[in-house]
């Protein structure tokens, strides 16, 4: 039987888990306003500056960037499953080698990825249609933007190893920082010269100079928490071990990043640039409840990888249940809110012209994001219990579905179609039936 100070420990060391939990999701709560606010002030000067269609083929490189996150094979989501649980059983060998496993992995991956593109950018810059830029400029374009792949990719397996060790600070302050150096070069670039080429090439500059900060910063935290540098060695069974969670994690990103990012590359395809503009616009606004809940959720993942060794079924159950109330309730009220006031306040914003264009599109994504972003915490959980997989079977079939239906529904109905198309997103209930069904019968 347990005595009342081994009860009072149980309880101190619960509280110590809780603790970070809270304070990471207020982090990624100020990562979430400060994008916020960035998307705010930037979107209406770039498209006066630049005018729509060239927002919009600056919108596809963006876009373009983004998607090249499915190369990362979720290495980065791996270093913070892996560095949260070796480190709460106190494992410093063991962290030690799949921080140096996973960056190896992934500095090997940028490398070739990016080669392989940057041959093949001629074909990827056929699949547009284009209205008024050419094949030559679209593939310059495109093999701009390619460079900023490999430099991304390490800077995010970089900052994933202060958050497996559960300290947001640091990661969250260097990316508002990153940011706004991002913006405010972009923004200066079209008030002064107006071309989309200088604004992606300062984009992949920008993205180099923060990866080496971003090495600086991963080497200072494995200073800090005292890993001795003989453990920071490459070997094959780390590497065997996280290659086995990582493939899920990195299926699941194909996924993912088809639905954040490649919709925004077939809608060009089908729809043109110009509707790209419009669609960008639109799902920028909607998708701030997913990142919302993105934001606020993502330190569950290393939270509940250390909770599986202590906490029971049911104890982890309730945590859940908790997380998902706690994001969904205020996310679904503000969401009903924007519905109300969408039509002033993108006039405001954008200008009745604009503002118009885009607001019918803009009302159908509030609502699909506004119900998706309930599913977030279960995301997350499930990468913290060792489910990837479960993640992997939804964002395949949300990435095609969404993929599929903007082709079927864009080319019939236009923008309001394409908008349509990311209801699929709701396949990925599947994630937290699945959970609460695991959670029961084991």
């Amino acid at each position: 039987m347990l005595k009342t100070n081994d009860v009072m420990k149980i309880l101190s060391v619960k509280k110590l888990h809780q603790k970070p939990v809270v304070r990471n999701g207020a982090f990624g709560l100020l990562d979430f306003f400060a994008s916020s606010f960035l998307t705010l002030v930037v979107t209406p000067i770039l498209i006066y500056k630049l005018g729509v269609e060239q927002f919009g083929l600056w919108s596809i490189c963006n876009a373009l960037l983004g998607m090249l996150g499915i190369f990362n094979f979720g290495l980065s989501e791996t270093i913070v499953k892996y560095v949260a649980e070796y480190w709460s059983k106190r494992d410093v060998e063991g962290t030690g080698g799949v921080i140096s496993a996973a960056l190896a992995m992934n500095l090997g991956l940028a490398i070739l990825v990016s080669l392989l593109l940057f041959i093949f950018s001629p074909l990827m810059a056929r699949l547009f249609l284009k209205e008024a830029v050419t094949n030559t400029q679209m593939e310059q374009i495109i093999r701009i933007a390619i460079w900023g792949f490999a430099p991304m990719t390490v800077r995010n397996a970089m900052l994933a190893v202060s958050k497996g060790f559960q300290d947001y600070k640091i990661v969250t302050l260097f990316g508002v920082f990153t940011n706004l150096c991002l913006n405010g070069l972009a923004i200066l670039i079209a008030v002064i010269d107006g071309s989309v080429y200088k604004m992606i090439t300062s984009t992949v500059i920008m993205l180099w100079i923060s990866c080496f900060f971003g090495i600086l910063l991963a080497n200072n935290k494995i200073r800090v928490m005292q890993i001795p540098v003989r453990y920071l060695k490459v070997k094959f069974q780390y590497i065997n071990e996280i290659f086995k969670f990582s493939i899920f994690v990195g299926l699941t990103s194909v996924g993912s990043v088809v639905y954040s990012f490649a919709d925004r590359l077939v809608v060009g395809a089908v729809l043109g640039l110009t509707a790209v503009s419009y669609y960008t616009i639109a799902i920028g606004v909607a998708n701030k409840f997913l990142a919302i809940s993105t934001a606020v959720t993502q330190a569950l993942t290393p939270a509940f990888s250390a909770w599986k060794q202590e906490l029971t079924l049911s104890g982890i159950s309730r945590k859940l249940t908790i997380a998902i109330v706690v994001v969904s309730v205020p996310i679904l009220a503000l969401a009903g809110l924007l519905l109300i006031f969408s039509r002033p306040l993108m006039v405001l914003w954008l200008g009745e012209s604009v503002g118009l264009a885009v607001l019918p599109i803009l009302r159908i994504m509030v609502v699909i994001y506004a119900i998706a972003s309930c599913i977030v915490p279960s995301y997350q959980v499930a990468n913290g219990l060792g489910y990837p997989w479960i993640n992997t079977i939804g964002s395949l079939l949300m990435g095609f579905f969404t993929v599929t239906l903007i082709v079927i529904l864009g080319g019939k109905y236009g923008l309001p179609g394409a908008a349509m198309a990311n209801a699929a997103i709701g396949i990925l209930f599947i994630t937290p039936v699945f959970i609460y069904y695991k959670l029961r019968s084991e």
